[in-house]
C-alpha cells in the first residue's frame, strides 16, 4: 500500500465514482426513511457497492501484488454483500413473512465472507493491461461464488417481477419495481464485466462505470417515483455529477493553486445547485399536490357516483315494490268496498221500507231503532263511496265530465243545503260572493264534492253559536273559494298530515269520533285534478281558513 500511485487508470476512476455515488446516496436514503426496514437494507446494499468501488480504486492504484491482494479482498467484502442485501431489500420491500430463504442466503453469504480472508477464495494475482493486478485465475470456491452471486440477484428479481404482476400490489410499488429491474440490469452490465478478467480473458472492464448509475436509479425509485418528480431528479443528478466531477478533479489535482480554485468553484456550485434543486422540487411538490387533490376528487366523485347509483337502484326496486303493493292494496280495498256496497244498499232499501211502514206498522220503539239503523247504514254507504272515490282519483279512474261552472252559484247551493244543519247547531253562516264571476271549466259534481267536504268539516268542528264565513272571488286568472271558521282549529303537529288518507287530528277525533279522515284527502285530489290548489291556515282553538284556488279553463 506504500506503492499506491495517483496515476489513476479508467478502472480506478470507475471505482471512485462507484464509491462516491453509492456512499452519498446510501446516506441520503437512510436520512429520508431510516424507520423503514427496506430503506435500511438499501442503505447497507449501497454501502456494499461503495465498498466494492473503494476496493477497486485502490487495486487500480497499487503497484505491488500483495497490496493488490489485500484490496481485492476488501472489494470482495462488498461484492459478497451485494446479492445478499439486495435479496434482503427485496424481501422487506415486498413485506414477505417467509424467512427460510432469507436465513439460507444470509448464512451462505457469511460463509463466503469468512472464506474471503483465506487463499481458498482469492489467492493468485495476475498483472493485466500493463496497469494493475487482478485476482486471477479463480479458485474453485470463487467459481461457486460467481454462480451464487448471479443466482441470488436473478432470484430476487424474479420475486420482484412476479409480485409486480399481482393485482393486489400497490400501483406505486409496481412502478418502483420497474425501476429496480432497470437499475440492476444497468449495474450488472458493468459489474459482471469485472468478473471476466478473473477467468483469464483480457477484457478491459470499462463498462464498470455503469455501476455508478445503479444507485441513482434505485434512489429515484425509492424516494422519487412519482412522475412529477422526474425534472427534480434530473436536476439533482446533473448537479450531483458536476459536484462529483469537481471532487474527483480536486482529488487528482497536484497543483495547490489549481486545487484552491477548484475548491472555490465547487463551493459556488454547491450553493447554486442547492437553490436550483430546491426550486425544481418545490414546483414538483406543488404539481404533485394538485395531481393528488385531483385524483382524490376523482375518486370521491366516482365513489359518490357508485353510491348514488346503488342507492338509486335500491330506491327504484323499493318504489316498484311499493307501487305493486299499493296497487294490490287498492285492488283489495276496491273489491271489499264493492262487495260491501251491495248488501249495504239492500239494507238501506229494507230499512226505508220499515221506516215507511210498508212492511207492517211499527211501534214507536221499533221506529226509533229503524231510524238509527238507517243512519248507520247511510254512514257506511258514504264511507264506502268515499273510499272508492279516493282510489279512483289516485289511480286516474275518476271520470271527469267538463262543463262551464259558475262557482258562485255552486257555493250558494251548498250553503242552502246546509241551512238546516246551521240552524240545528245555532251556527251563523255568512257568504261574500262576488258578482259576474268568470266560469271555470270543471266537473261540476266533483268540484261540488270537494267544496262540500271543506264546508262539512267547518260545520263539524265549529262549536254552537260559532261562525262560518264563505267567500268566492276572482283573483288574477283564478277563482278563489275561501271557507273560514272559528272552530277547534288544527294543532301545529297535525298540520303536516292533515291531507293524508284516513288521518284525523286528536282534537277532531275528540269532537267528532265518527269521521272517516277521507274528506280532505279526496278534496285535495279533486282540486289537483282540476289543476288547482288547496291550502289552509289554522291555529288550534281559534279556527281554520281553507282556500281553494281554481284557474279559468281548468279542464
Amino acid at each position: 500500500m506504500a506503492n499506491f500511485t495517483t496515476n489513476i487508470s479508467l478502472f480506478g476512476l470507475s471505482g471512485i465514482l462507484i464509491f462516491l455515488t453509492n456512499a452519498s446516496l446510501a446516506f441520503y436514503v437512510l436520512v429520508r426513511g431510516y424507520r423503514e426496514r427496506g430503506n435500511v437494507m438499501w442503505f447497507i446494499e449501497a454501502l456494499s457497492v461503495a465498498l466494492y468501488g473503494l476496493g477497486i480504486f485502490y487495486v487500480a492504484g497499487t503497484a505491488d501484488e500483495e497490496g493488490a491482494r489485500v484490496w481485492w479482498r476488501v472489494a470482495h467484502v462488498g461484492v459478497i454483500l451485494i446479492p445478499v442485501f439486495y435479496y434482503n431489500f427485496a424481501h422487506f420491500f415486498l413485506e414477505e413473512k417467509e424467512r427460510v430463504s432469507l436465513y439460507i442466503i444470509n448464512s451462505i453469504g457469511l460463509l463466503f465472507l469468512i472464506a474471503n480472508t483465506t487463499p481458498l477464495f482469492i489467492d493468485r494475482m495476475r498483472f493485466v493491461f500493463g496497469s494493475f493486478y487482478y485476482d486471477s485465475p479463480p479458485t474453485t470456491l470463487y467459481i461457486i461464488f460467481v454462480f451464487f452471486f448471479l443466482f441470488v440477484l436473478l432470484y430476487a428479481h424474479h420475486k420482484l417481477y412476479r409480485a409486480s404482476k399481482s393485482p393486489s400490489l400497490d400501483q406505486v410499488k409496481k412502478k418502483q419495481i420497474r425501476y429496480f429491474i432497470i437499475a440492476t440490469f444497468i449495474g450488472l452490465i458493468g459489474g459482471i464485466t469485472s468478473f471476466i478478467p478473473v477467468f483469464g480473458i483480457n477484457f478491459y472492464p470499462l463498462p464498470n462505470f455503469t455501476v455508478s448509475l445503479y444507485p441513482i436509479i434505485m434512489t429515484y425509485a425509492i424516494l422519487r417515483f412519482r412522475l412529477f418528480h422526474v425534472r427534480a431528479v434530473v436536476a439533482e443528478v446533473l448537479v450531483f455529477l458536476i459536484w462529483l466531477f469537481l471532487v474527483v478533479r480536486i482529488f487528482l489535482e497536484t497543483d495547490p493553486r489549481e486545487r484552491f480554485i477548484d475548491l472555490g468553484f465547487l463551493a459556488f456550485l454547491v450553493i447554486l445547485g442547492i437553490l436550483l434543486v430546491r426550486s425544481v422540487l418545490e414546483e414538483a411538490r406543488q404539481r404533485e399536490k394538485l395531481q393528488e387533490m385531483t385524483k382524490q376528487l376523482q375518486n370521491l366523485t366516482e365513489h359518490l357516483k357508485e353510491q348514488v347509483g346503488e342507492q338509486t337502484g335500491e330506491l327504484k326496486v323499493r318504489n316498484e315494490r311499493l307501487e305493486v303493493m299499493s296497487k294490490q292494496k287498492n285492488e283489495l280495498i276496491t273489491l271489499v268496498a264493492h262487495q260491501l256496497r251491495t248488501p249495504l244498499t239492500a239494507m238501506k232499501w229494507i230499512g226505508q221500507l220499515f221506516s215507511k211502514g210498508e212492511l207492517g206498522k211499527l211501534t214507536e220503539e221499533q221506529q226509533e231503532h229503524a231510524s238509527k239503523l238507517n243512519e248507520v247504514v247511510e254512514k257506511m254507504i258514504r264511507l264506502v263511496d268515499d273510499i272508492l272515490n279516493v282510489i279512483h282519483v289516485e289511480e286516474g279512474k275518476f271520470g271527469f265530465t267538463p262543463e262551464d261552472v259558475d262557482m258562485g252559484e255552486l257555493v250558494r247551493e251548498i250553503i242552502k243545503t246546509d241551512e238546516v244543519v246551521c240552524r240545528g247547531h245555532k251556527i251563523t253562516m255568512t257568504e261574500h260572493i262576488a258578482s259576474r264571476l268568470p266560469k271555470i271549466r270543471a266537473d261540476r259534481d266533483k268540484i261540488r264534492m270537494a267544496v262540500d267536504n271543506i264546508v262539512d268539516n267547518a260545520l263539524k268542528y265549529t262549536p254552537k253559536k260559532g261562525k262560518i264565513d264563505i267567500s268566492v272571488f276572482k283573483e288574477g286568472a283564478d277563482v278563489v273559494v275561501k271557507v273560514a271558521d272559528n272552530g277547534i282549529g288544527i294543532s301545529e303537529k297535525d298540520q303536516g298530515r292533515i291531507f293524508s288518507r284516513f288521518f284525523r287530528g286528536r282534537n277532531a277525533f275528540e269532537k267528532e269520533p265518527e269521521g272517516t279522515g277521507l274528506g280532505l284527502h279526496l278534496a285535495r285530489n279533486i282540486v289537483k285534478a282540476h289543476n288547482g290548489e288547496i291550502t289552509f291556515l289554522s291555529e288550534e282553538g281559534k279556527g281554520t281558513v281553507f282556500t281553494i284556488t281554481l284557474p279559468f279553463g281548468t279542464l
